[in-house]
C-alpha cells in the first residue's frame, strides 16, 4: 500500500505543478499501468519524436516487443488501449486517420510509473 500512495503523491505533486495541463486522477493512472500491452503503449509513446503516432506503428512496436501477432497487436490497441486512454485523457483518439495524440498527462504519468518502479528497486 505504501508504494501506491507514493505513486498517488507524485501524481498530485506533478499535478500542482503544472496546473495548465489536465489532471489524471490516480484511480486513471492505476487502471492505465494495470494493463502490461497498454504499459508498453505508454512507454512507446513517450519515446517517440512526434505528438502524432499511427496506431500502425504501435500495433508494429507491440509486436516486435511482445513476441506477438500485429493483427492481434492493431486490434487491441484499437479496440481497447486507445479508447481507455483517451476516456483517461491522457491521448486523443483520431479514429478517422488512425492515430493517437499524445498529450502532456502521459508525459506525467510515465514519469511517475518511473518513480514508482525506482522504488521497488
Amino acid at each position: 500500500m505504501r508504494l501506491l500512495e507514493r505513486l498517488k503523491e507524485t501524481l498530485s505533486q506533478q499535478n500542482s505543478t503544472n496546473s495548465t495541463t489536465a489532471h489524471v486522477p490516480p484511480s486513471d493512472a492505476y487502471s492505465l499501468l494495470a494493463n502490461e500491452r497498454r504499459r508498453h503503449i505508454i512507454e512507446y509513446l513517450v519515446t517517440h519524436e512526434d505528438d502524432v503516432v499511427p496506431l500502425r506503428d504501435i500495433a508494429d512496436y507491440l509486436a516486435e516487443e511482445m513476441d506477438d501477432d500485429r493483427h492481434a497487436c492493431y486490434v487491441s490497441v484499437l479496440q481497447q488501449h486507445a479508447p481507455h486512454m483517451e476516456r483517461a485523457g491522457v491521448v486523443t483518439h483520431d479514429n478517422q486517420a488512425q492515430t493517437l495524440q499524445v498529450h502532456d498527462s502521459l508525459h506525467r504519468l510515465c514519469a511517475a510509473h518511473k518513480t514508482f518502479i525506482d522504488s521497488l528497486d
